[in-house]
């Protein structure tokens, strides 16, 4: 089993060699000032005092380090779940739209009679609020209470249509509904790539939307 080291790790440990060299550097030259001014009786306590010295500067520089390393673990874990829940809000919203274009996209058939379903639309409204409980930015927030009110308003005018289904007036609410509803939608979207471009993890991006 081969054993990698941490990034982090490396550059702590080069970091101390340099402190090491840095240290027998200034130890030698130490060495011959003391001889140089006959102070050679203390300099066993100047090389003491020296490297007391060194052994604090490369304690904090490794405990340096190692904060940085995991400031930068939790913002990048931060961002990671952030991208988690923008595509789960821009996949139930997407379901969300595609519902509403099913309603302003129907043609009434006499020989079925009614054949709207709200069950559709309140299911995509019940998955858009769940996403509300993830850590969403406040554009894609307002986005999805926007569709929300898109969904409620429509599910409102399906459950009260009559036996012979929607006449024109409310199939060009329906319409009205849905394309209103995709503008919203380009806006999580938006959210949603630049969200994941920021954390570094690929996106699902859409095409014909």
């Amino acid at each position: 089993m081969q054993i990698k080291t941490p990034p982090g790790m490396k550059t702590a440990s080069i970091w101390v060699v340099w402190m090491f060299l840095v240290i027998g550097a200034l130890g030698g030259a130490l060495f011959v000032v003391l001889q140089a001014f006959d102070a050679m009786d203390d300099a066993a306590a100047w090389i003491q005092a020296v490297g007391s010295i060194a052994a604090i500067v490369a304690a904090f520089m490794v405990a340096n380090n190692a904060h940085e390393r995991q400031v930068e673990g939790a913002r990048r874990s931060a961002q990671e779940a952030e991208a988690r829940a923008a595509h789960l809000a821009e996949c139930a919203a997407y379901e969300a739209i595609l519902a509403l274009g099913k309603c302003a996209n129907y043609e009434w058939d006499p020989l079925m009679a009614n054949s709207y379903s709200a069950v559709r639309l309140r299911e995509s409204r019940r998955v858009l609020r769940s996403t509300l409980a993830q850590p969403l930015p406040n554009k894609v927030v307002s986005g999805i209470f926007s569709i929300q009110e898109e969904l409620s308003e429509t599910i409102g005018m399906v459950e009260g249509l009559g036996p012979l289904g929607a006449n024109y007036e409310q199939i060009k609410e329906f319409k009205r509904r849905a394309k209103t509803s995709q503008v919203f939608y380009a806006t999580i979207q938006q959210e949603y790539l630049a969200i994941c471009s920021r954390a570094g993890v690929s996106a699902t991006v859409r095409v014909g939307v």
